[in-house]
């Protein structure tokens, strides 16, 4: 694959089945991907695995989570105008649906 295969055929999982990912599979992700560019290796990395009973509790931690979170700044501007505002949320809708 090349990189403009690999941009092509990017897309966002939101959703995600409830089968086990095996052991070798995520270790050998996990290093391949400590070769993904850093910013002048600067950037702390820090990559946490769970699953089974941990991964049962976190869910239900998360599930259970009811503080607001404020964001340290606007991610999206908060009067986009139009043909901006409809494109965003089409290619939203293309992306994750």
């Amino acid at each position: 694959m090349d990189v403009s295969e690999a941009v092509d055929s990017r897309k966002s999982i939101r959703a995600f089945l409830e089968t086990p990912v095996d052991d070798l599979l995520i270790k050998e992700l996990l290093e391949k991907s400590s070769r993904a560019a850093s910013g002048g290796n600067l950037q702390p990395w820090k990559i946490y695995v769970i699953n089974g009973e941990t991964m049962n509790s976190f869910h239900k931690f998360q599930s259970e989570w009811t503080e607001p979170e404020t964001p340290a700044y606007a991610i999206y501007p908060e009067n986009l105008k139009e043909p901006y505002k409809t494109s965003r949320y089409e290619v939203a809708d293309d992306m994750y649906s």
